[in-house]
């Protein structure tokens, strides 16, 4: 499909019915005689797929997004909801899995555990990742990686140690079929994720593959993108719903707007992505797979409240305009090169959501910037809500205007205070 195609493709056909993403050319079935084990599974004992049993998984996020995510998973329906440090575990079946790649929007993947054990050597190591029946799990024709992390004292590096695992599954796979899998490292099938302790190894599948924070709809990005996962967190920390105005004045190449519209329309972000990595898994049906995305494409409907963004760099604007043809979104946003500062706004009371310089990637003058932001709101702006995110704490203190709440986020490797700015 070229691009002028999916700019044109609706969500819903003239009779109303759900428009999937993709034409569905989904991975070869599982082998013939696949008989997954459908008793009960003690923990230390490496699982083998069933898509039928209620499963323990983990869904993955950035540091300060955790409760955001666990609220999304309540409202999906997950069951067993515990918030872990960048992440969040709960129950669910497969099918779950695949509304939940397609659902989340603060999620960075999700993980299936299959395998936990101790380790002290190398041979443990080895031996432990060699017991899971990776052959029931996939193909010997898919492609794989390892991405391994944590910290144990045997593996001063995580490669090593994702080394070791990625020998134990060739090996498993030379020993039942005469021949391994490929490894594939830029764009594989599957990927295995194992996560190192002081005296343990957890091995899981990502359901995922790319991370989540791909939608699917970017093409052309600035200097210094804000991540779709944390821009979706942002706006859901504020409190937004698309039930008020919504406005990024500082939008580089659109990601808050974007993400906005997708929350406002109620639109399924992961529905833009063709390729997730549990397509390829063993327990995995073409026809589960449509259905639960008819089912999330269901509940889309545009929203009513306007959307700006705004940037005073041309280049930008047009970049966060193609961005929005290839989302299908482009008559949502309303995309203006205008400079923020000594600006009026564009609709009586919203919400605004501000990511400004940090004088690192963009070189900015961070304090006179923000003594002009805060004269632009009080003169402009008066009912508006403004959300800030900075690196430049000293810039924020000295804007003075009462912050009524600060959160504690992190945008790349940055420590930054999200703050709330209620302008009278």
């Amino acid at each position: 499909m070229n691009q002028e195609e999916g700019r044109k493709r609706p969500f819903y056909d003239e009779n109303g019915r759900p428009v999937r993403s993709s034409s569905y050319q989904r991975p070869t079935p599982p082998k013939p005689g696949f008989r997954p084990n459908r008793g009960p599974v003690e923990p230390s004992v490496p699982l083998t797929p069933d898509a039928s049993r209620d499963e323990t998984f983990v869904a993955k996020t950035l540091q300060g997004l955790e409760g955001v995510l666990a609220d999304e998973l309540r409202v999906l329906g997950a069951r067993d909801i515990q918030t872990l440090n960048r992440g969040v575990k709960f129950s669910g079946d497969f099918g779950f899995v695949i509304k939940a790649n397609l659902a989340l929007s603060t999620a960075l993947r999700v993980l299936r555990p299959v395998h936990h054990f101790g380790v002290k050597t190398k041979e443990d190591l080895y031996q432990g990742a060699k017991e899971v029946a990776w052959e029931d799990w996939f193909q010997p024709q898919a492609t794989f990686v390892v991405r391994c992390s944590g910290q144990h004292p045997q593996f001063t590096h995580s490669g090593f140690a994702a080394l070791v695992v990625k020998d134990a599954v060739a090996d498993r796979f030379r020993s039942k079929h005469g021949y391994r899998p490929n490894v594939e490292k830029e764009n594989p099938d599957i990927v295995i994720d194992v996560h190192l302790s002081p005296d343990r190894a957890y091995i899981s599948l990502d359901s995922s593959g790319q991370s989540l924070h791909r939608r699917g709809y970017r093409q052309d990005v600035g200097v210094a993108p804000l991540s779709e996962v944390l821009a979706a967190g942002m706006l859901k920390l504020a409190g937004y719903r698309g039930d008020q105005a919504f406005l990024d004045p500082m939008c580089g190449s659109g990601t808050l707007p974007l993400e906005a519209a997708l929350i406002a329309d109620r639109r399924p972000p992961g529905i833009y992505r063709d390729r997730f990595s549990f397509m390829h898994w063993a327990d995995y049906t073409q026809d589960l797979h449509a259905t639960i995305e008819e089912s999330v494409l269901k509940k889309s409907k545009e929203g009513v409240m306007p959307l700006f963004g705004w940037d005073r760099e041309a280049t930008m604007v047009n970049k966060a305009r193609k961005n929005s043809e290839k989302a299908v979104l482009e008559d949502r946003i309303q995309w203006k090169r205008q400079t923020f500062i000594g600006s009026t706004a564009p609709a009586g009371r919203g919400l605004m959501v501000i990511n400004p310089p940090y004088n690192v990637k963009i070189q900015a003058d961070t304090q006179a910037l923000y003594k002009g932001m805060a004269e632009t709101l009080l003169k402009g702006y008066s009912g508006w809500t403004a959300w800030i995110i900075s690196y430049d704490t000293y810039a924020l203190r000295h804007m003075g205007l009462p912050i009524s709440e600060r959160i504690a986020l992190k945008n790349g490797d940055l420590d930054c205070d999200y703050v709330k700015i209620e302008v009278e």
